[in-house]
C-alpha cells in the first residue's frame, strides 16, 4: 500500500512536477478539499496523460473514462447503494469472477479499498477516474436523487486526519451493549438461556469490523465466517454454496488486538490460549436483518488462533421438504418417525449435511407431549421442546454415561449426533429396542453403514431395530439468474441414462451468482428402508453389495441416480453430481 505522498514523491522522482509546484498543490487542497491529482491538472502543473501513465506503470492501476461507459448492469449497481458510492466517491463497473471492477477517485486508498471488499464480498479491481467524472457518473447511472455527492479527496495526499468514517451497513452493536430484549419473542429466547447481542452502535474499530463481517454474510447467504490467524496476519474467509473464499487479509499489527476483542465480545475467555472454547448467542443486527443464532468456536493454531462463526436465520423453519427431498421420501420419513421404537440413521462424509437432516427430522416431531432427549458432542443450535445435553468428557459425562442418563427418562425419542465406537453402538440400539432413535454413522453409501454396524452388533438386534438408513450429500444448485440449457453428445446422454428429450442445465455465471454459476446448496438421498428382505439379509451377514441389490429391487434410487434427477429437473449439474459422489458407487 501506497504511503502518505508516495505519489507526489513518485511524480517528482520521475521529473513530472517539482517540489515547489506540489506544495502549491498541497495548499490549494487544504482550501478546496479537492482532489489532489486534480489540483495538479487544473493548475496546469500535470497532465491528465501523464498521472494516468504514471498511476499504470508506478502502481498498476488503470484509468476509466467514465463518459464512455454506455451502461452498467442494475445488479452490478446494487452491490454498491448510491450512498456508499457518494460517500466513497467510487462507481462498480462490471463484476467478472467474483472481481468488481470499481473507478474511483482514490485507487491508492487501501482503506476504502477494504471497505468496499467488505460491503460486496468480492474481489476489488481499483481503477483511476477524476472526481468531477465520478459525480457526474454517480447522478447519470444511479439516477438524480436527493443526496449530493459528498466531498472526498482522492489520488494522492491528505492533509490532516480522515475525519469521521462512514458506516457501510446498517448500525451494528456495541462490544458492551447488554442482552435486553425489546420484543417478545427475543425476550422468550433470552428467557431459555440464550445471551441476546444487539448490534446498535457504531463507535469502535470492533464494531466496524464486525459490520463488515455479518454484512457480508449475509449478503451472500455464508454459513460459516472463518477468522484465522497467521505469522504475517489475519484471514477472514466464508463458506458460501458449500466452499470457502477467501475475503480478506488483514495485517498482523492487528492480530492479538483483534482476536482478543472479538473473544471478548463473544463471551469468550480471553485468558484462554491453549484450549477450544465454544459460545451460543443470538445476535440482533438491526430491524432489516433476522434474528441470527450464532454458534462461536474458538482453538488454538500454530501463530495464533482461529474463531469460527456458524450463522442460521433464526426465523428458517427446519422443513424436510426444504432439504431437497421428494414428496414420497417425507411421507416414507415421517410414517418411519412415527414407530414405537427402532433406528433412522444418517450417514454421509462431512459436511453432507447429517447433523441439519437429524435436527430436522427431530423438528417433525417436536411436540409439549413428547420428551425429548438428545445427546451432542457439540450443540449445534437450540432447538425449542427439545431436551438437548451436550456431553463433557473431562467431567466424566461421556456418551455411554449420557445414554444411561437418557435411559433412566423414559424419552419419546432420542437423538445421538453420532455413534463413535462399538460400545456406544450396542448401548444406542439397547435404548432403540424400546425408543425411536435418531443418530449418524460416517460411510460412502446406505449399505456399507449397514455392514459397518454389523462389526459392532450381534445381526439379530440389528435386524429387528434398525428401520432405515438415509445416506445423502450436498450439491449446489444451478443459479436461477443465469441457467442455460446445455447440450450433451447423444453417447454421453445414453452413459447417462438420459432420453434424447431431456435437457441438462448449467448457469454461466451472472452477478447474482458471483460468476459461479451456482447459488445455494440442495441434497441428494438415497434411503435404504428395512424391509423384511433387508432384515432376512441382514441376519444372513450379507455384504454390502448384496443389500444394495435387493434394496434396488425394491425401488432404492441410489445417490448418483438421485443426483441425475435432479440434474434432469435443471437443479444441479452432471459435475457437481459426480464430484459429490465419487466415493458412492453409481
Amino acid at each position: 500500500m501506497p504511503a502518505p505522498k508516495q505519489l507526489g514523491e513518485v511524480l517528482i522522482e520521475n521529473g513530472l512536477i517539482t517540489a515547489d509546484k506540489l506544495n502549491l498543490a498541497l495548499e490549494k487542497q487544504k482550501q478546496t478539499g479537492t482532489q489532489l491529482s486534480a489540483i495538479l491538472v487544473e493548475m496546469d502543473f500535470l497532465k491528465e496523460e501523464e498521472l494516468r501513465a504514471c498511476l499504470k506503470e508506478k502502481f498498476g492501476i488503470s484509468s476509466v473514462d467514465l463518459g464512455s461507459v454506455p451502461s452498467i448492469e442494475p445488479a452490478v449497481l446494487e452491490l454498491v447503494p448510491r450512498e456508499i458510492a457518494e460517500r466513497y466517491l467510487v462507481v462498480p463497473l462490471e463484476l467478472v469472477h467474483r472481481k468488481l471492477k470499481v473507478a474511483m477517485a482514490d485507487p491508492l486508498d487501501m482503506a476504502d479499498v477494504d471497505d468496499i471488499k467488505f460491503r460486496t464480498g468480492h474481489s476489488i479491481v481499483p481503477v483511476f477516474a477524476f472526481e468531477s467524472d465520478l459525480r457526474r457518473a454517480i447522478n447519470r447511472f444511479y439516477g438524480q436523487g436527493p443526496g449530493s455527492v459528498v466531498e472526498k479527496r482522492g489520488v494522492g495526499e491528505r492533509e490532516g486526519g480522515r475525519g469521521e468514517e462512514p458506516a457501510l451497513y446498517p448500525p451494528l452493536s456495541h462490544p458492551s451493549a447488554p442482552p435486553v430484549a425489546d420484543s417478545a419473542e427475543e425476550a422468550s429466547a433470552a428467557d431459555e438461556g440464550a445471551e441476546v447481542v444487539f448490534l446498535t452502535e457504531v463507535d469502535s474499530p470492533l464494531s466496524k469490523f464486525l459490520q463488515g463481517i455479518f454484512g457480508v454474510a449475509l449478503q451472500n447467504r455464508a454459513a460459516e465466517v472463518h477468522i484465522e490467524s497467521y505469522p504475517d496476519g489475519v484471514r477472514v474467509r466464508y463458506r458460501m454454496d458449500a466452499l470457502l473464499y477467501e475475503a480478506l487479509k488483514l495485517p498482523g499489527s492487528v492480530k492479538n488486538t483483534l482476536l482478543t476483542r472479538l473473544k471478548r465480545f463473544m463471551g469468550l475467555e480471553t485468558t484462554v490460549k491453549s484450549g477450544s472454547q465454544k459460545k451460543y448467542i443470538e445476535l440482533k443486527l438491526g430491524d432489516r436483518y433476522p434474528l441470527l443464532d450464532l454458534l462461536v468456536f474458538s482453538c488454538p493454531l500454530n501463530h495464533g488462533e482461529k474463531i469460527l462463526l456458524k450463522l442460521k436465520d433464526k426465523s428458517s423453519r427446519l422443513d424436510l421438504s426444504q432439504l431437497g427431498l421428494e414428496a414420497a421420501e417425507v411421507k416414507g420419513l415421517q410414517e418411519a418417525l412415527r414407530k414405537p421404537s427402532g433406528c433412522i440413521l444418517v450417514t454421509g462424509p462431512v459436511r453432507s449435511g447429517k447433523i441439519t437432516m437429524l435436527y430436522t427430522l427431530l423438528s417433525q416431531m417436536a411436540s409439549p407431549e413428547l420428551n425429548i432427549m438428545t445427546l451432542e458432542d457439540s450443540t449445534t443450535y437450540p432447538l425449542k421442546g427439545v431436551n438437548q445435553i451436550q456431553i463433557s468428557p473431562e467431567e466424566g459425562f461421556t456418551y455411554l454415561a449420557g445414554l444411561e442418563f437418557i435411559s433412566g427418562h423414559r424419552p419419546d425419542l432420542v437423538m445421538i449426533d453420532k455413534l463413535k465406537d462399538p460400545a456406544v453402538i450396542r448401548k444406542a440400539f439397547d435404548l432403540a429396542a424400546r425408543t425411536p432413535l435418531l443418530s449418524s454413522l460416517g460411510a460412502p453409501d446406505a449399505a456399507h453403514a449397514v455392514v459397518k454396524l454389523l462389526t459392532s452388533l450381534p445381526a439379530a438386534k440389528l435386524a429387528n431395530h434398525l428401520n432405515g438408513v438415509i445416506a445423502q450429500r450436498l450439491v449446489r444448485r444451478i443459479c436461477g439468474a443465469c441457467k442455460e440449457p446445455v447440450i450433451l453428445s447423444e453417447t454421453h446422454m445414453e452413459r447417462l441414462g438420459f432420453a434424447p428429450e431431456d435437457t441438462c442445465y448449467s448457469g454461466k455465471g451472472c452477478v447474482h451468482c458471483g460468476y459461479t454459476g451456482y447459488r445455494g446448496v440442495t441434497g441428494i438421498f438415497e434411503i435404504l428402508w428395512c424391509s423384511e428382505t433387508i432384515r432376512r439379509l441382514i441376519l444372513r451377514g450379507s455384504s454390502a453389495e448384496e443389500l444394495k441389490a435387493a434394496a434396488l429391487q425394491e425401488g432404492m434410487s441410489t445417490l448418483r441416480r438421485n443426483g441425475l434427477e435432479k440434474v434432469k429437473q435443471g437443479v444441479t449439474t452432471i459435475n457437481e453430481v459426480i464430484r459429490s459422489t465419487l466415493r458412492s458407487m453409481a
